[in-house]
């Protein structure tokens, strides 16, 4: 299993493939690595979907995906 923190889930960036499996796509704001991460600058993340810890400034999480 790869670890890595997506940070922008939404429809926009799910793909169906073949026998329709589901893709995610588009990780230019993803972090690869373990554990927790905690984002710099609140204003360069899609706000409308991120996770509720986020918004906090808590720690993201790779539940938070």
């Amino acid at each position: 299993m790869f670890q890595i923190i997506h940070r922008d889930i939404a429809a926009r960036n799910c793909l169906l493939g073949y026998k329709n499996e589901l893709k995610i796509g588009d990780f230019g704001l993803s972090v690869a690595g373990e554990g927790k991460y905690r984002s710099q600058k609140l204003e360069s993340l899609p706000v409308k979907w991120l996770a509720p810890e986020t918004l906090r400034n808590v720690s993201a999480h790779f539940g938070s995906n």
